[in-house]
């Protein structure tokens, strides 16, 4: 599971799920996911979105897509 501040729609209370994280060779690598499947979009209740807003807010110099 590889999620940006990109993949959240706090709006709307959506996480969408576009990407895999693999570690391999001891390096990071982020693909598309295994299956067509796997991508999808997530709704989140109340209380997780704000506490992923919070998180989120609380990082310094993070970008969007990372």
């Amino acid at each position: 599971l590889a999620l940006t501040p990109n993949d959240f729609d706090f709006e709307h209370k959506i996480v969408s799920i576009t990407k895999s994280y693999q570690r391999i060779g001891g390096e990071d690598i982020i693909t598309p996911p295994k299956t067509d499947k796997s991508i999808r979009r997530v709704l989140l209740s109340d209380f997780l979105s704000e506490e992923i807003q919070q998180y989120l807010f609380g990082l310094k110099d993070i970008a969007e897509d990372e």
